[in-house]
């Protein structure tokens, strides 16, 4: 014989605990959205450092690298088309999936590097969109150009970054 009680009491603290978590998910969702509003309103300047990648064809892009959590939120919004042109590194110490988006951004052309310096892929992404690319394996690097820059310097999938002045190739 099942107790009614207790089954209603049980139903009743399911519903409250799906309702908490949907308002903890509500709240957190909003928050993180108020902290990429005031991020987008205060853009950080684009580092000063640079970096060089030199790639077995033979070329060299020198570009600023965006090391804090902000200058990577930011990554080429409203900057001057000199900034763009230029391009952006985003370097980091572990391999992992990288995403990129377009939100409030130009065209762009990216390019994933893996832990060798290896060119995973490169894509040519739309301007202003909020759907996320993803590198297609475990990630070093992400490099950003303006669009058709990998395509003009004869780098694609498969080229390698032979030496770079902030990425810590695998020997």
């Amino acid at each position: 014989m099942v107790n009614r009680s207790r089954c209603s009491r049980q139903g009743r603290v399911a519903k409250y605990c799906t309702r908490s978590v949907k308002l903890i998910t509500n709240r957190a969702i909003k928050k993180c959205l108020f902290i990429a509003a005031s991020m987008a309103i205060t853009m950080p300047a684009l580092s000063a450092e640079n970096c060089t990648f030199q790639f077995d064809n033979g070329e060299t892009l020198r570009m600023p690298v965006a090391r804090t959590l902000e200058q990577q939120s930011a990554g080429l919004r409203n900057v001057e088309p000199d900034a763009i042109a230029a391009g952006l590194a985003f370097v980091w110490s572990e391999p992992n999936f990288r995403f990129v988006w377009t939100r409030d951004a130009p065209a762009l052309s990216v390019a994933w590097l893996d832990h060798n310096g290896v060119v995973l892929s490169v894509q040519e992404l739309p301007a202003n969109s909020s759907e996320m690319y993803s590198s297609a394996a475990p990630a070093m690097a992400v490099l950003e150009l303006a669009p058709g820059g990998f395509s003009r310097l004869g780098i694609s999938p498969g080229s390698r970054v032979v030496s770079s002045s902030c990425l810590r190739l695998a020997p």
